[in-house]
């Protein structure tokens, strides 16, 4: 007759009375485990044949489910927290990574320590994301902030002073006045236009401009007509973010 002998573990309860019964190898014993918990089952062990085991658990260890999706929240968390505005992803993924690490050391201190490893790695990962979380949120001020200064330039007069044209070679020359309280940068768009649609384009950064102060500012476009090309001021906006060049 064949050994039905079977790993040692513990498996769901084939009762369906407790969440886990442990299997000592030969048949089940009265320990059992709810929720991380164990327990004694007053009843006894069930009385099924020695060396019977659940279908499909092939006599394995119970999940560590709980442990590795900590471990891999808290990793991915970790990766994403210092990214502007996802950094709130992050945070939240912490939470989670903490919440399954803790409900996977309890459910290893149950098991013979089963999936401790990934549990503790996954509560270490989300804390780090929750500190490195701070850093995405100041990345995030820091982004709000250069896009609030691009988009509003405050007050300024602009006007075009010269608009030539030489061969397929378009200049154009103008002054920009900063009639705010704090200096400020420009980023100016020309556009070159050709019976009232536009041909071409180019922008052009002013540097810092204090209160009061005028500059002047040039643009050059090749524009593919022999036509009369007129130039206008598109749009004056401030400083590019971060200082990454108009191209």
């Amino acid at each position: 007759m064949s050994d039905q002998r079977a790993a040692a573990g513990w498996f769901p309860d084939p009762t369906g009375r407790f969440e886990f019964r442990y299997h000592n190898g030969v048949q089940w014993t009265a320990d059992v485990s709810v929720g991380g918990r164990r327990f004694v089952d007053q009843s006894g062990a069930p009385t099924w044949n020695a060396g019977w085991t659940p279908p499909g658990t092939g006599g394995q260890l119970p999940g560590k489910g709980m442990a590795v999706t900590s471990f891999i929240v808290g990793l991915v968390s970790l990766v994403i927290a210092w990214l502007p505005f996802i950094f709130v992803l992050a945070a939240i993924g912490a939470v989670l990574g903490v919440v399954f690490g803790v409900l996977g050391l309890r459910n290893a201190a149950v098991h013979e320590g089963y999936g401790r490893g990934y549990a503790v790695a996954g509560v270490v990962l989300s804390v780090a994301a929750a500190l490195m979380c701070v850093v995405g949120f100041l990345f995030t001020r820091a982004v709000m902030r250069e896009v609030s200064d691009f988009l509003d330039p405050g007050e300024y007069s602009v006007e075009l002073t010269r608009c030539e044209t030489e061969g397929t070679l378009v200049s154009a020359e103008g002054n920009i006045t900063n009639l705010g309280d704090d200096a400020q940068a420009y980023t100016i768009t020309i556009d070159y236009l050709v019976n009232g649609v536009r041909e071409e384009s180019d922008t052009v950064t002013v540097s810092q401009v204090r209160p009061g102060e005028t500059m002047t500012f040039e643009a050059t476009a090749f524009v593919n007509t022999a036509a009369a090309v007129t130039c206008e001021v598109n749009d004056v906006l401030g400083p590019t973010p971060f200082d990454v060049p108009n191209d």
